[in-house]
């Protein structure tokens, strides 16, 4: 165990576990969840090369010849390594989230320019952006956006209001 960083291990009833790489977890996570809906597998075939987020370097702290290839059981919550069949227990954690906000099916719509009023609030839309589309140019879109809403910008307009 001390191969691996100890704020990623976890000592339960005497039994050390070691936590996946978070791209583990979701795999493993979502085969579970189906599993449980009665249309999964009560297994999961799992690539851990390169995926060892505890030990630093994404490989295995022992046994490296043995491979990295296991089967994960949910049935009885097991690792088994598909080279050496060695098997080990695992423990699946649940953590309380916080409630997230629930997202509208609505909430990314494209706005007609023409609809967009002028309230003070906003600019006037820049006259020379062709929300029209002419020939074989595509029409400029509205993102209809709201305040602290974490955007990609692909460009800036020359009037440095709009992007």
């Amino acid at each position: 165990m001390t191969k691996h960083q100890e704020v990623m291990t976890l000592l339960y009833k005497g039994e050390n576990f070691v936590e996946y790489a978070h791209s583990v977890s979701n795999e493993l996570e979502a085969a579970y969840q189906m599993y449980k809906m009665g249309q999964g597998s009560d297994t999961c075939d799992v690539d851990l090369n390169n995926r060892i987020s505890t030990t630093g370097t994404e490989q295995k702290a022992n046994n490296a010849h043995t491979g990295c290839l296991f089967e994960v059981q949910f049935q009885n919550m097991s690792q088994v390594n598909k080279n050496s069949k060695f098997k080990r227990n695992v423990k699946r954690v649940e953590v309380e989230r916080a409630v997230l906000p629930e997202i509208q099916e609505d909430f990314a719509i494209e706005l007609d320019p023409k609809q967009v009023v002028n309230t003070g609030d906003v600019p006037p839309l820049p006259a020379d952006v062709d929300f029209v589309g002419t020939g074989e140019n595509e029409p400029e879109r509205i993102l209809s956006a709201m305040p602290g809403q974490i955007i990609q910008v692909s460009r800036t307009h020359e009037d440095n209001v709009w992007l």
